[in-house]
């Protein structure tokens, strides 16, 4: 009777689950570096969005309303770009690794992103013209 009667009968888990190193110690250094190249297309997307929109609505640049709004809408889309980095590395630690699952995140939270600036912009924008 060699065998443990506390012991799990699905056996040990795996190891290594993506960003986990067999020793315990999670290493999220990639996952940062490559979330920190996708806020540089984020940022960019999102620049182009409102200059774009403030063009389409003619909206005036120098109404100073206009530029709280697109401050206050760049510091939440900053904060809320945050979650595609934590929901990745909580996916990554639960055993999902493959790599398009940070760029569908990204992809997803990019268009919501850029549909709801234009969308700010645009209301901003005829509730300044009137």
């Amino acid at each position: 009777m060699n065998q443990n009667p506390y012991q799990s009968p699905i056996g040990s888990p795996p190891q290594n689950l993506g960003i986990a190193k067999p020793n315990g110690f999670v290493d999220f250094r990639p996952l940062v570096l490559k979330w920190e190249k996708y806020r540089l297309i984020y940022n960019a997307a999102l620049v182009a969005t409102t200059v774009l929109s403030l063009m389409a609505f003619a909206v005036n640049p120098l109404v100073i309303e206009l530029w709280i709004v697109v401050f206050f809408g760049a510091c939440c889309a900053n904060i809320l770009f945050m979650l595609g980095p934590a929901l990745d590395g909580y996916l990554q630690v639960a055993g999902f690794r493959h790599r398009l699952i940070g760029l569908f995140i990204f992809g997803c939270g990019a268009l919501i992103a850029v549909g709801l600036a234009a969308l700010t912009i645009s209301v901003c924008g005829l509730g300044l013209q009137s």
